[in-house]
C-alpha cells in the first residue's frame, strides 16, 4: 500500500469513492444528499480544485485508489485568529476498512497541514455515524460545535 498526494489522474477514482461515501451517507444519515453529484462535472471541478490548491491524499493498492482524504485550507476569516483546514471528506473502500488506512491517510493529512502552518483541523461528521465519530475522537479530535437543523 502507498499513501501519496492525489494527482489529476486520480480524479475519476476519487469521484467514485466519494460516490460510495454519498450512497452510505444517504442510506443512513442524510436524505438531502444528491447521491449522483459525485459522478458529475461539478464534483470533478470541486476535486480538481482541491488537488491543485488544497490537500488530497490517496491510498493506493495495486494501482487502485482504495481510499482518500480531502480538505480545504482556510487561510483567513474575519472572525477566526488562526489558519485552519477543513477536512471535507474521507472514505476508504469497504473492503479495505479497519486495516489502518484511515489513520495513515489522516497522519499524512495532518503533517501537510502543519507544513502549511495551519493551527487546527475541523471536520463535520453526520449525527449517528458513530464509526466516523469514534475514528476522529481516537485521533484526538474533540467536540467543539453542535449543528442543529430544523425542517420547514
Amino acid at each position: 500500500m502507498e499513501i501519496r498526494r492525489g494527482v489529476i489522474t486520480d480524479l475519476e477514482q476519487v469521484q467514485y469513492l466519494n460516490h460510495q461515501l454519498f450512497e452510505l451517507e444517504f442510506a443512513n444519515y442524510d436524505k438531502d444528499l444528491k447521491v449522483d453529484w459525485s459522478l458529475g462535472d461539478s464534483a470533478a471541478e470541486y476535486f480538481k480544485e482541491l488537488i491543485v490548491n488544497h490537500i488530497i491524499y490517496v491510498a493506493e493498492i495495486n494501482s487502485e485508489v482504495v481510499g482518500y482524504i480531502a480538505g480545504r485550507i482556510i487561510y483567513e476569516d474575519s472572525y477566526i485568529f488562526n489558519k485552519f483546514v477543513e477536512l471535507e471528506n474521507m472514505f476508504i473502500n469497504e473492503c479495505y476498512q479497519r486495516l489502518g488506512i484511515g489513520g495513515k491517510l489522516l497522519n499524512c493529512f495532518k503533517n501537510d497541514c502543519k507544513e502549511k502552518n495551519a493551527k487546527s483541523i475541523k471536520v463535520v461528521a453526520s449525527y449517528g455515524n458513530n464509526q466516523a465519530i469514534n475514528f476522529y475522537k481516537k485521533n484526538l479530535f474533540e467536540n467543539k460545535d453542535v449543528v442543529l437543523l430544523s425542517n420547514l
